[in-house]
């Protein structure tokens, strides 16, 4: 973990959304679960998408290729490409369960308090775990697993002792 740079990058992820989440919580209180998720996605989707806007024009190609994939071109779908359409479905797709993954979250923290909710929320690492090995044939699962048992053990002493 000392070594690999992902890791850091999790953990200050992790820190910014322990201080992020209380300004969602009074978002919310302050207004509805509703515009607080579309105020918080908005802004992280602006954010991605100034970052992938700057990647693109950086490198002439789009960031979001598989690096294995090599039977289709390093530059991204265009608008008129026939892959778009397949593209823009997925992207509705996953907006859409995005859409209703953080409206359920904001209406839970509105019912309950902010630590305990996370705490659930963090127990989704298990499924992830299993749905990346079984869809995406990922290795070292045994390791996955070892971390995710870590995090559920974390979110289990939070529930208990908080």
């Amino acid at each position: 973990m000392l070594k690999n740079r992902g890791s850091w990058y999790m953990l200050i992820v992790a820190f910014l959304f322990a201080v992020s989440i209380n300004f969602d919580k009074i978002a919310m209180i302050n207004s509805d679960p509703f515009f607080g998720m579309g105020l918080t996605v908005l802004a992280i989707g602006g954010v991605l998408l100034m970052i992938s806007a700057y990647s693109f024009l950086k490198t002439g190609s789009s960031s979001f290729r598989n690096p294995m994939d090599t039977e289709r071109p390093a530059r991204g779908p265009g608008i008129f490409s026939s892959d778009y359409g397949m593209y823009l479905s997925r992207a509705a797709l996953i907006g859409t369960v995005v859409a209703i993954e953080a409206a359920s979250i904001n209406m839970a923290y509105t019912l309950q308090i902010v630590p305990y909710v996370i705490a659930i929320k963090r127990l989704s690492i298990l499924f992830i775990v299993i749905f990346g090995t079984l869809v995406f044939s990922e290795r070292e699962t045994g390791k996955r697993l070892a971390g995710a048992a870590l995090m559920v053990t974390g979110a289990i002493i939070i529930m208990l002792f908080a």
